[in-house]
């Protein structure tokens, strides 16, 4: 079992292994942007990782392409795309 916090709404989240960001917040009824359902398309879901970007898994073809596409930085991710592989901080411009 692995956490997801978020600082900002105090909030300690049971993750299981393999699990997308965006998959857990939605499991704990925590609001996250989304109108393309977790296809990598409409960038709504996009999350900042404060700590942990080392325990989430590789960036798929469909992600990579997007974040080259919208300038992500170093340490956001797609929540629909990203899958927890140990303890993450994360942050999103909606909290």
């Amino acid at each position: 079992m692995h956490h997801v916090f978020i600082p900002r709404k105090n909030l300690i989240l049971r993750a299981f292994p393999g699990q997308t960001i965006y998959d857990v917040l939605r499991k704990h009824d925590v609001p996250i942007g989304s109108s393309c359902n977790g296809e990598a398309v409409c960038v709504k879901c996009k999350v900042q990782v404060l700590e942990g970007m080392d325990h989430l898994d590789s960036l798929n073809k469909e992600e990579a392409q997007v974040r080259k596409a919208y300038s992500f930085a170093d340490n956001e991710r797609l929540a629909c795309q990203a899958r927890i592989l140990g303890d993450i901080t994360i942050s999103t411009l909606y909290w």
